[in-house]
């Protein structure tokens, strides 16, 4: 009689600590750039709908910002329309930095050039908690804070785009629910590990709600200090690629 030969599997502690490892990886695989996705859509989701509590209005909305900038040429609100024109200006800008970034540390940084912009992002999250906190909820605070949201939102979704190959987006839905709507109608229903599967797409779609949720609670009872938390889960992603010297092998379990 043979004895069976047991192979021990890694557990779901091990499994995930070698995503954490990888999230800000330079090389990539399908686990790791779906849950960043889903970390990036909470995210994203937190600071839109608590952004709008702190500043009262959406940031990462640029096809309903544009459109106000029609109306209010219409109106005769031109200072609104400048205000909204601004917007969209500081957001193409926080995405151009991201690309800027991700090529200048990718030439002097190798292996590091993801982890800088998701580094980023969590210092501008913090900073724009600390213009909240002592800005008073003055004009000039309330600028400031709605530019920083901007650029954070640019900057988020250039450096999604840029990990994924333009396969996801994070600060908005209308992309992610036609891609839904578009897998439905072919059939394409069955889960599988590709970034663009129906699952996956579900899961950003649920995890920006819930980090809506999360951030509408968050900033109405905490406040500009709720930044903390969300920054530091960003430090969390981004810090293994500045403290491990190999990265290199991307996961596939």
């Amino acid at each position: 009689q043979r004895a069976a030969k047991s192979v021990r599997q890694p557990s779901i502690v091990h499994n995930l600590k070698r995503v954490w490892l990888l999230l800000a990886a330079h090389h990539r695989s399908p686990p790791t750039d779906s849950a960043l996705s889903f970390i990036f859509a909470f995210t994203a989701g937190a600071m839109n709908s608590g952004g709008f509590l702190a500043i009262g209005q959406y940031t990462s909305h640029m096809t309903g910002i544009l459109a106000s900038i029609s109306d209010n040429i219409v109106l005769g609100a031109t200072k609104s329309a400048l205000s909204a024109a601004v917007a969209v200006l500081i957001f193409c800008l926080g995405a151009a930095f991201s690309a800027f970034l991700i090529n200048q540390l990718r030439r002097r940084f190798w292996g590091r050039q993801f982890a800088g912009p998701i580094l980023l992002e969590a210092l501008l999250i913090l900073g724009f908690g600390v213009v909240g906190l002592v800005g008073g909820g003055t004009v000039v605070s309330f600028g400031l804070s709605a530019g920083l949201l901007c650029f954070i939102m640019g900057l988020q979704n250039a450096t999604i785009t840029k990990i994924t190959r333009a396969r996801m987006r994070t600060t908005h839905i209308t992309g992610i629910l036609t891609d839904i709507g578009i897998r439905i109608g072919n059939g394409q229903t069955k889960p599988n590990h590709h970034l663009s599967s129906l699952s996956v797409l579900g899961w950003v779609f649920l995890m920006f709600f819930v980090g809506g949720l999360t951030g509408a609670i968050g900033f109405s009872v905490v406040g500009y200090g709720f930044c903390l938390p969300l920054a530091a889960m960003l430090v969390l992603v981004a810090a293994p690629p500045f403290f491990t010297s190999n990265n290199s092998r991307a996961f596939n379990g």
